[in-house]
């Protein structure tokens, strides 16, 4: 189950004929890579990528442009970053800084302001990215940025860098992996063992984390009694599955004592506190999260983070559940869907057609079941509501499967190399992998399971020698017939196109540049140019040496699009180089 396609990664990072000629450039160029995923998938939702906090360029060109093709604004988070070394004062005043502005209802409305109403946001990734905030200060900025984002009901899903803030493998194989590499071999990882070390950022989220995930509702704390402390910030959440929260977070060196309040009459019944501190802003945490029975008041650390919780004694009917994944096997279909703690069990409806009951199973408290009895090629449609003593949630969302061997694909698209050729094919419905034949012509068959990947690279084939290939889909109730088949023969000495392709404009031409490729470059090359960013491509020169070419009758007015094919050895490269762009005068990007 794929939430949203997010297009791009960081495109702030690739402006000025890098890979796009301006923010504007992205986000046109975007649009055919949206309507290819629709048309596999009509109901994807597709986030357009706005790059950093500061995105300005982007988000003006997201909203000029006329067809608003994205559902989701997506983007990344590292306010605390520089890009050289500093020392850990300014560091910390810039975390303070960021904590400030980023979460404010200002810079949200700003955003949405940029937006087609009602679009969400989704800060794909968050970080500190900054040497002198390694230690609890960091850790401290990212759990306040999450429990103060999630202040703001426009953000959909706050995602994490994994490799930075999550966990961290013991081991990065490094050496094997670059080996293989070289070498073209492919790595078993099965035998290896990875261990993984979870670091102070990825305990203080948990913390917080535990209450976001379970709230159905939140708001904003005051402190009484006097001032409110500058570096203490709180937020609780009332959770589904019958405990309430308020999460602390405290970056100054004082411990405070919190009696905790609410309707203004002091909470009386036992709470429970997980916590991580330090004593040092600058230094490691004080050991791993610690967690403890409490009662009025509440010691908070210094330099902490603080999960309190309670029983609110009420019980409420559980949130819907969402099902992530449908397999299909004989007379039979699996689901699998998401936990929701506060459910007692799932019941599972399902019918022949789309929100119809039909039949219902209770699957108790498992997050799984098998559905049998399905009638051979009959299309059924699947939804889960989570119940408890207080009701049933609104519905997951609906799945259907057809139990029957999934379609057949196209013929696979084919590239040669020096000894190997790559297959790719498009996806087909209701498929649980693919495999992919190839034939020699001397008899001999190879069978590659793909998995659910739309693609294979065969090696160690030889040189002239001929090969055809067809795809097949499997799910568990058989396999489909074999595609078309394809044919083509490795060869060595396959030019490749250029990489890095810039087009600039100047005195009322277009001057492009290039780099040959590292791994067979190419003797010549043909230009082609285009008013489109994906098709309409024809050649403008041919035989061109070098790494650049001015296009003197380039057109003055519009965009226009060029990109380049190798020649050599009599062969031509078997996909054109990227595709840049030459913005009219003046649409240079400032990101």
């Amino acid at each position: 189950m794929v939430d949203c396609f997010q297009l791009g990664n960081e495109p702030n990072f690739n402006m000025g004929g890098k890979v796009f000629a301006s923010a504007a450039d992205y986000v046109k160029r975007m649009q055919a890579f949206a309507h290819a995923i629709k048309a596999a998938d009509p109901n994807a939702k597709i986030g357009l990528s706005l790059g950093w906090d500061n995105g300005q360029d982007l988000l003006a060109a997201a909203k000029a442009f006329p067809d608003k093709y994205w559902d989701i604004a997506t983007h990344h988070s590292y306010k605390p970053h520089v890009s050289k070394p500093e020392d850990f004062a300014k560091a910390r005043a810039r975390a303070d800084a960021g904590l400030d502005t980023l979460a404010s209802r200002e810079t949200i409305e700003a955003r949405m302001a940029s937006m087609p109403g009602g679009m969400p946001i989704m800060i794909t990734e968050v970080g500190v990215w900054n040497k002198a905030l390694d230690n609890a200060y960091g850790s401290l900025y990212l759990a306040e940025y999450v429990a103060r984002m999630a202040a703001n009901p426009e953000i959909r899903f706050i995602g994490i860098h994994q490799q930075w803030q999550m966990f961290m493998p013991a081991n990065m194989y490094n050496k094997e992996v670059g080996e293989a590499g070289r070498l073209g071999r492919v790595l078993d990882l099965s035998p290896i063992d990875i261990p993984v070390t979870y670091p102070e950022s990825a305990q203080a989220l948990r913390i917080v984390n535990a209450a976001i995930n379970d709230a159905i509702w939140t708001c904003d704390s005051r402190f009484s009694g006097g001032d409110a402390p500058e570096k203490l910030y709180a937020r609780a959440f009332q959770g589904a599955s019958g405990r309430d929260y308020l999460v602390v977070v405290n970056r100054s060196a004082q411990a405070y004592e919190l009696t905790l309040s609410m309707d203004r009459s002091p909470l009386s019944q036992p709470m429970r506190q997980e916590f991580l501190w330090a004593p040092k802003a600058d230094g490691p945490m004080a050991g791993d999260r610690q967690s403890l029975d409490t009662k009025n008041p509440v010691r908070i650390e210094p330099f902490s983070v603080n999960r309190i919780e309670w029983n609110s004694g009420i019980v409420r009917p559980p949130r819907a559940t969402r099902i992530y994944k449908a397999e299909i096997a004989a007379g039979q279909a699996a689901l699998r869907w998401w936990k929701r703690g506060e459910a007692a069990g799932y019941r599972i409806h399902y019918g022949e057609a789309p929100g119809a009951i039909g039949e219902t199973i209770d699957a108790g408290r498992a997050t799984e079941a098998v559905i049998g009895g399905l009638k051979e090629n009959g299309r059924y449609f699947f939804r889960v509501i989570a119940y408890n003593q207080a009701g049933e949630s609104s519905s997951s969302n609906e799945v259907d499967a057809v139990i029957a061997p999934p379609p057949s694909p196209d013929a696979p698209e084919l590239a040669a190399g020096d000894g190997r050729i790559k297959a790719e094919w498009r996806s087909v419905p209701y498929a649980g992998g693919y495999r992919l034949y190839c034939r020699s012509e001397d008899g001999d068959t190879q069978c590659i399971d793909a998995g659910m990947m739309c693609g294979a690279v065969i090696r160690q084939l030889s040189n002239g020698k001929r090969y055809s290939f067809s795809v097949a889909a499997y799910n568990g109730a058989g396999e489909s017939e074999e595609s078309a088949a394809v044919s083509a023969s490795p060869r060595a000495g396959i030019p490749f196109p250029p990489r890095s392709l810039k087009a600039v404009r100047s005195n009322g031409a277009v001057e492009l540049s290039w780099s040959p490729s590292f791994a067979s470059p190419a003797e010549s090359y043909i230009v082609e140019r285009s008013a489109m960013p994906t098709e309409g491509f024809a050649a403008i020169a041919e035989g061109v040496t070098g790494t650049g070419y001015l296009d003197k009758d380039a057109p003055r007015e519009g965009d226009c699009y060029y990109r380049l094919i190798g020649v050599g050895g009599g062969m031509r490269s078997q996909y054109p180089s990227n595709a840049a762009a030459a913005m009219p005068a003046g649409a240079a990007s400032r990101e």
